[in-house]
């Protein structure tokens, strides 16, 4: 039997990015994952800016960004080829310092962040062990394994427990309520290629695309490098396909000689969550969570900023510097900004998705209508689209100005990026002269103070502020002039353990 504090079921995504923040935070931890190796082929396609920023957390963002390429644009099309709607996704407003929403090499991001985790001694990866037996009490969490190698650990226990381990998770039907339906499910076939030769690239688009068809709606992914996607959707009633008639559908676009096929399968599009996340010592994260439709390709996302929120708290409350309290706005915050990220995307499905000869009208008008909008208010739209909203509860000083939104993150000396030179950690940014001018002391414990200097003093009085209390997550708790101090601050000690 092993013994830690935290132990982490599923190494995909968000299991791999929790194991990376509570590494950092010299927290033990043992991740478990019941597959012996990565699965060899790409399952989600796209990240945002935001997540770009979340990995960068990891440190291994330069190795990462080898597998990431821009994409360029998301259109629709119809039947005829004729374009109703296009939008840019390169070179984005955003307050991350990424730009462009990209395509990605799971695979190689999953090799990447998996031999990440050996900098730190205090993690410990398990493959080929399946969680098959859970005891949870509020002292401690006790793992039960079933393993093929021959002697391996067939026991772990720790202190806290959280369930990354997908759609089926196990540690969700052990422990917490069924998942709440949002919308009916929709069957797609899904059809991952490779092209053979990199100079065939110029015969497929260089962006992510819809087609629609009288016979059926069609998504189609450029993907990395030589990695090509389409989804296929299956109208009501229609059982799987032939797999030579899926093939002839792959065939309208290009010749088959000119690709390998990769994967051909059958899936869900779900629209599933968690009524709670946590159960005393055990959390949810990632698809064990929330399972959406990819149309806004938040899936993925979503894990990430699932393990980026609860990380910090729970390190802060094993180590005694936050109350338990702290952990509850995890489930309060990370709800809040599903349920958001869910209307999108069913926003974005109810446009795309049309049955009936009257809703294939309504869709094509819907779509040339928005098309015909002004640039600065597509981008306008395109960007509240994107981006969670900002938080109005929670471990957030409500009262405060900026609170809850991102801080914005900048390139410093030497091309460092801000976010590197904060870390994963409470942070002060503040004017010294007005603090000193006002007698204002910051002798403040676990927080790193960052005096105002060039682009920090800029934005500062950009936004008519002395001070900005941010959090690991680099979201601002709050922010004001010298004399919103008091009551700021006294926000974030009710939080302390200290208090």
């Amino acid at each position: 039997m092993k013994k830690t504090q935290v132990i982490i079921v599923g190494a995909g995504p968000t299991g791999v990015m929790l194991a990376h923040l509570l590494g950092q935070k010299n927290i033990s931890v043992i991740l478990i994952e019941k597959e012996a190796d990565i699965f060899p082929v790409t399952r989600a396609t796209h990240l945002d800016a935001e997540t770009l920023r979340n990995l960068q957390m990891t440190g291994l963002i330069n190795e990462l960004k080898e597998y990431t390429q821009s994409i360029t644009y998301f259109d629709v099309v119809d039947k005829d080829g004729k374009t109703l709607f296009e939008q840019a996704l390169a070179n984005q407003d955003t307050v991350h310092h990424y730009k462009d929403d990209c395509f990605f090499d799971q695979v190689y991001f999953e090799k990447i962040l998996r031999k990440g985790l050996a900098r730190y001694s205090n993690v410990e990866l398990i493959v080929g062990a399946e969680a098959i037996d859970m005891i949870a009490s509020g002292a401690e969490v006790k793992i039960g394994l079933k393993t093929s190698k021959e002697g391996g650990i067939t026991e772990v226990t720790g202190d806290w427990l959280i369930g990354c381990d997908g759609g089926r998770s196990f540690v969700r039907e052990t422990m917490f309520p069924k998942m709440r339906e949002l919308k009916p499910p929709k069957d797609w076939i899904l059809v991952d290629t490779a092209l053979n030769n990199a100079e065939d690239a110029r015969l497929l688009p260089d962006r992510f695309r819809y087609y629609l068809s009288d016979e059926r709606l069609t998504a189609y992914a450029h993907g990395f490098g030589l990695n090509r996607r389409w989804e296929f959707e299956l109208n009501e009633g229609e059982t799987m396909p032939e797999e030579a008639v899926i093939k002839s559908w792959v065939e309208k676009f290009i010749d088959l000689n000119k690709i390998s096929f990769l994967r051909i399968k059958k899936y869900t599009h779900l629209s599933l969550v968690t009524p709670k996340w946590q159960e005393n010592n055990v959390f949810l994260a990632g698809d064990a969570a929330h399972l959406m439709p990819p149309f806004a390709g938040q899936g993925l996302c979503s894990g990430v900023r699932d393990a980026v929120n609860l990380a910090w708290k729970l390190s802060d409350v094993i180590q005694n510097k936050a109350k338990t309290d702290l952990l509850n706005s995890y489930d309060t915050e990370r709800q809040v900004q599903i349920k958001h990220t869910f209307n999108q995307t069913h926003s974005l499905m109810q446009i795309l998705l049309a049955d009936t000869k009257v809703q294939k009208w309504r869709r094509k008008t819907q779509l040339q209508s928005i098309q015909l909008l002004p640039p600065k208010l597509k981008a306008f739209l395109q960007k509240s689209f994107s981006n969670p909203k900002s938080l109005t509860i929670g471990c957030v000083a409500i009262t405060s100005k900026l609170c809850g939104q991102h801080l914005p993150q900048f390139v410093m000396a030497e091309n460092r990026l801000s976010d590197d030179e904060m870390s994963y950690k409470w942070a002060l940014i503040y004017a010294p002269s007005i603090f000193a001018k006002e007698g204002v002391s910051l002798d403040i414990e676990n927080i790193h103070l960052i005096p105002s200097a060039d682009i920090w003093e800029e934005w500062l009085k950009a936004n008519k502020i002395d001070f900005a209390f941010i959090r690991p997550d680099k979201i601002i708790f709050g922010a004001g002039k010298i004399h919103n101090w008091k009551s700021v601050y006294e926000e974030y000690r009710k939080w302390e353990i200290s208090n």
